[in-house]
C-alpha cells in the first residue's frame, strides 16, 4: 500500500482512493494505460440528497468529508471504506454512517454499500460511486455514451458536443440519464474502448439512475459543444457520472446499495456488452416459450376497435383475416382491440365488447382461425385503471401508485383518430396500478384467467416495460409494502403469478410483452416491438435466440423485411396501422413470404446459428465501410454467414466481404435468387433487397 493512496490492482484495472477523503481519484485500465480519471483533484466518492422541511434539495458531498476509518484486505483487493457524521453543504451534522465497499472481482471493480440513518430526517438517494472524470480514450477527443434502453442501445454524443435530456430551468448542468431497470448498464467510450458500468442486480429492488453530467457547462448553447482546453477560465471541464441509489432510508432504517461494477473495455460497444453477459450467464433462466414461438413464423396485428368506437369486425367476421392469413401463410393473429370499448378503453376489464358480438361467438371464432393453421394472441394490458369509470370510482382508486404528497400516478390517456385526441384533451385519463398491492394483482389474474376460458394461444400484456415515469415508486403508505416501492419489483411478483397459471394450461400459453428489457426475459416468452433507422440491436446481441417480433407497417416495406433478416426478428404485419387486410398491401406480404423461405432455406446459417452483430466480418463499399450486414456463426462448425443488405433504392451495391482473414470465395443467396450461386471478389445485391453471403 502506497501512503499517499489506497490502492486495488490486477490485470484489468489500477484504482487508487484518498486515504483522507475516500475519493476515487484514479482508475486506469490496464490493457490500455487509457487513464480514466486524469485529474486526480477531480476525485469524487459518494453523494446523498437528504430532505429537511424547508429544503428538498439538500446535499452532502463526499469528497468534502473526513474518512473515520478504512481497511484494505491483504490480498489488496477489497477495499471498505466508512465515512460517520457528514457535514451537509448548509453546515448541518448528520447522525448517520455510510460504509463503501470496493472489491476487484472476475468481473471487474464491485461497489456495494451500506448506509444507517440515525436522523431524523429521511436519506432519499445516495450517489455510490461517483467518478469525477471520464477522459476521451484517443486523441479525437470524442467520448460517447451508450445506454441500454428495451430491446435498444441508443448512443449520444458527450464530447467535444454533450447532448442533453433535461431541461436547463431545473438542472445546475447538462445533463444525460438512464434509469434501472430499462438501462441494466450505461458505457462511456469511442469506438475502440471504453468503460462500462452495470447493475449486477435481477430483482428489482431497487431504482438506480445513471447520471452524466457536463460540468461547469457548454462552451456554447446553439451547438452544445463543450469548452475545448481542460479548462474554462478557473473551472476544470469534465465529464462526471453519479450512480444514485434511490434509497428512500427513514429514521432509524439502514440501507443496502445494490451492486454497481465498473469495468473498461477494448473493442467495439460489443466488448462492452460481452463483460455484461458473462454475468448474465451466470444467474439467467429463459421464460417458458411454446415450441412454435421459436420457430419462422410471422404474425399479424388487427385491431378491431378502439375507445373511438370504430367496430371495424365483429367476432363472427374474423375468419376473413383468418382466411387471408392461411393464404399467405402467416400463422398468429395479435387480436387488438377485442376488449370492452376496444383498445385501450374502461382497463383494466378484459370482457368482450357487446357490440362486437358474443363471448360464445369470439370463442368459436378462435376455435375456426384453429382449424386454418391460425393462432390467436390475445392484446392485454395489467398496468392502468380508467379513472373515468364506475368500478374505478368503486373499488379500484385506492389501489393506484400514488406519488409522496398523496396524488395519483398516471397520464392523461391515448390518443385515437378524434381531432380533440390529436389537440391533447377529453382523452381517457389512465392512473397506474401499484403492482405490490395483492389486490390489484388479484384483478390482474383474475382479469387474465377469464381470458383465458376464449383457448386461444396466449397473451400480449402491452405496456409491461413502460414504468419510466410517477409510476416508478409506489408511496401509499397502507398498500402493505415498504414506502416507497419500486413498481417493476411488484411487476415481477405479477409475472410469478401468472406464469404460474398458464403453466396449469392444457394448451401451451404464451406470455409475450411489449418492448421487453433484458431482465423480463425470464418472465415473459417473447418481445414485440418497433424500430427506425439507426437501431441498434441490444437485446438481440445478448440473447441471439430470444423470440422477438418487429412491426411491418409500410405498404411496400422491403426495408424492414431487410432488417428483420438483418436482425433475426420475427415479421409483424400490420397494414393501415394494424386496422387493415393482408391483401391490403401485396408488395410488403410478398417480399416478406420470400425472406421467411429463404429463411427457412437456410435456417442452420441464419436462425439457429448465434448472432453476432457486425463482429467477425467487414463489409466495404467503394473502399468505404458498409454498414448495413451482420454475422450469424454456426455453433457446430463455426462456419459464419454475412447477411448484406443494400438499402439503396436505385443502385446495386457492390461489396468487399471479409469473414475473419478470408475474403471468398462464398456462396450467395437472395431472397429473389435463393439457390446458393459460387461468388468470386464482389457480391451484388440488388436494389432494397439483401443476400446471404455463406462459407462455401
Amino acid at each position: 500500500m502506497s501512503s499517499k493512496f489506497l490502492t486495488l490492482e490486477n490485470e484489468v484495472l489500477k484504482v487508487r482512493f484518498d486515504p483522507k477523503t475516500g475519493a476515487l481519484v484514479e482508475l486506469v485500465s490496464q490493457a490500455t494505460r487509457w487513464r480514466i480519471i486524469g485529474r486526480a483533484k477531480l476525485g469524487l466518492s459518494f453523494g446523498m440528497v437528504v430532505p429537511l422541511p424547508d429544503r428538498l434539495n439538500h446535499r452532502v458531498f463526499g469528497e468534502k468529508q473526513r474518512l473515520t476509518r478504512f481497511a484494505l484486505d491483504p490480498d489488496g483487493q477489497r477495499l471498505t471504506l466508512t465515512w460517520q457524521r457528514p457535514v451537509s453543504e448548509t453546515g448541518l451534522t448528520l447522525d448517520l454512517t455510510f460504509t463503501g465497499i470496493v472489491a476487484l472481482t472476475e468481473f471487474g471493480l464491485e461497489f456495494t454499500g451500506e448506509m444507517a440513518n440515525r436522523t431524523e430526517h429521511t436519506v432519499c438517494t445516495v450517489a455510490w460511486p461517483c467518478v469525477g472524470e471520464i477522459t476521451p480514450p484517443g486523441k479525437d477527443g470524442r467520448l460517447d455514451s451508450y445506454v441500454a434502453w428495451s430491446t435498444d442501445l441508443c448512443r449520444k454524443s458527450l464530447l467535444p458536443v454533450f447532448a442533453n435530456d433535461q431541461g436547463y430551468w431545473g438542472a445546475d448542468y447538462p445533463t444525460q440519464k438512464a434509469h434501472t431497470p430499462h438501462a441494466a448498464f450505461v458505457m462511456a467510450g469511442n469506438e475502440t474502448q471504453g468503460l462500462c458500468v452495470d447493475h449486477h442486480h435481477t430483482q428489482n429492488q431497487e431504482l438506480v439512475q445513471f447520471l452524466f453530467e457536463l460540468k461547469p457547462g457548454w462552451r456554447d448553447s446553439v451547438s452544445n459543444r463543450t469548452p475545448a482546453g481542460p479548462t474554462i477560465g478557473k473551472e476544470p471541464v469534465r465529464v462526471q457520472l453519479a450512480v444514485n441509489h434511490f434509497t428512500y432510508a427513514a429514521p432509524g432504517k439502514t440501507a443496502a446499495l445494490t451492486p454497481i461494477v465498473l469495468r473498461p473495455y477494448v473493442g467495439t460497444w460489443h466488448a462492452g456488452v460481452d463483460g455484461y453477459k458473462r454475468w448474465r450467464a451466470t444467474w439467467h433462466k429463459p421464460a417458458p416459450t411454446p415450441d412454435w414461438c421459436l420457430a419462422i413464423h410471422a404474425w399479424q396485428q388487427v385491431q378491431i376497435n378502439s375507445i373511438a368506437g370504430e367496430q371495424r369486425c365483429r367476432y363472427a367476421d374474423l375468419d376473413r383475416h383468418g382466411r387471408q392469413c392461411a393464404k399467405h401463410g402467416v400463422e398468429v393473429i395479435q387480436l387488438t382491440g377485442w376488449t370492452e370499448h376496444g383498445q385501450d378503453g374502461r382497463m383494466p376489464s378484459h370482457d368482450i365488447d357487446p357490440r362486437l358480438g358474443t363471448r360464445e361467438e369470439l370463442r368459436a371464432a378462435i376455435a375456426r382461425l384453429h382449424r386454418l393453421g391460425v393462432r390467436t394472441v390475445l392484446y392485454e394490458k395489467m398496468v392502468y385503471a380508467d379513472v373515468s369509470t364506475e368500478r374505478y370510482r368503486r373499488e379500484l382508486d385506492p389501489l393506484m401508485v400514488q406519488d409522496e404528497f398523496g396524488n395519483r400516478a398516471g397520464h392523461a390517456g391515448w390518443a385515437y383518430f378524434l381531432p380533440w385526441h390529436f389537440a391533447d384533451f377529453n382523452r381517457r385519463r389512465l392512473n397506474w396500478g401499484c403492482m405490490h398491492h395483492p389486490e390489484w394483482r388479484r384483478v390482474c389474474r383474475d382479469e387474465y384467467e377469464r381470458s383465458l376460458d376464449l383457448d386461444a394461444d396466449g397473451v400480449l400484456l402491452d405496456e409491461s416495460c413502460q414504468r419510466g415515469s410517477d409510476d416508478r415508486m409506489c408511496f401509499a403508505p397502507d398498500h402493505g409494502h415498504p414506502v416507497p416501492a419500486f413498481n417493476p419489483q411488484g411487476d415481477n411478483l405479477l409475472m410469478a403469478e401468472l406464469n404460474a397459471i398458464a403453466a396449469r394450461q392444457k394448451r401451451p400459453q404464451l406470455i409475450c410483452a411489449e418492448a421487453s428489457h433484458d431482465l423480463q426475459t425470464r418472465e415473459y416468452g417473447m418481445a414485440y416491438t418497433r424500430f427506425g433507422a439507426g437501431h441498434v440491436p441490444l437485446l438481440r446481441y445478448i440473447d441471439p435466440f430470444y423470440p422477438i417480433m418487429m412491426a411491418v407497417t409500410g405498404y411496400d416495406d422491403r426495408e424492414k423485411i431487410n432488417a428483420c433478416l438483418m436482425f433475426r426478428y420475427i415479421l409483424s404485419y400490420e397494414p393501415l396501422c394494424f386496422k387493415g387486410y393482408l391483401d391490403d398491401f401485396p408488395f410488403t406480404i410478398a417480399y416478406g413470404k420470400k425472406v421467411d423461405a429463404l429463411r427457412r432455406r437456410y435456417q442452420a446459417q441464419v436462425w439457429s446459428a448465434v448472432f453476432q452483430d457486425r463482429v467477425g466480418a467487414t463489409v466495404t463499399a467503394n473502399g468505404k465501410p458498409h454498414p448495413d450486414y451482420t454475422v450469424f456463426r454456426q455453433p457446430d462448425s463455426g462456419r459464419s454467414t454475412v447477411v448484406l443488405v443494400n438499402h439503396n433504392s436505385a443502385k446495386t451495391l457492390r461489396a468487399k466481404v471479409v469473414i475473419g482473414r478470408r475474403a471468398g470465395p462464398w456462396l450467395m443467396a437472395t431472397p429473389e435468387d435463393p439457390a446458393a450461386r459460387l461468388v468470386r471478389g464482389h457480391v451484388s445485391v440488388p436494389p432494397r433487397s439483401a443476400a446471404l453471403v455463406l462459407e462455401a
